[in-house]
């Protein structure tokens, strides 16, 4: 169709000495984005609106929704370790140093 000869699978190898820094830093980035106030925001629009559809009493729901939003949120990022799910996913060796402090 367009003249391009490229193999995707070149053009997305990672080589086994990137594979954890490839992790690391894609996990710290969904890191960032669990812990950003914009998410948190975006899905608590998404508990409005579903409340709204739904219905019946709309602010009973969107209480009870929100407040069950934040404690999962608040209960998973401090769960969400980069370093052990690399290291679990095999992607990181499981004598991986800790990163220095920044």
């Amino acid at each position: 169709c367009c003249g391009i000869n490229a193999e995707y699978g070149e053009l997305f190898e990672v080589r086994d000495d990137e594979a954890c820094t490839a992790c690391m830093d894609g996990l710290e980035l969904v890191k960032f984005i669990l812990e950003s106030d914009d998410l948190k925001g975006l899905l608590n629009g998404a508990v409005n609106e579903t409340c709204l559809a739904i219905g019946g009493d709309v602010a009973a729901c969107e209480k009870l929704v929100s407040t069950i939003v934040d404690q999962i949120l608040e209960n998973l990022v401090p769960m969400f370790n980069v370093k052990s799910l690399c290291i679990n996913a095999g992607a990181c060796p499981a004598d991986l140093a800790a990163p220095a402090p920044k």
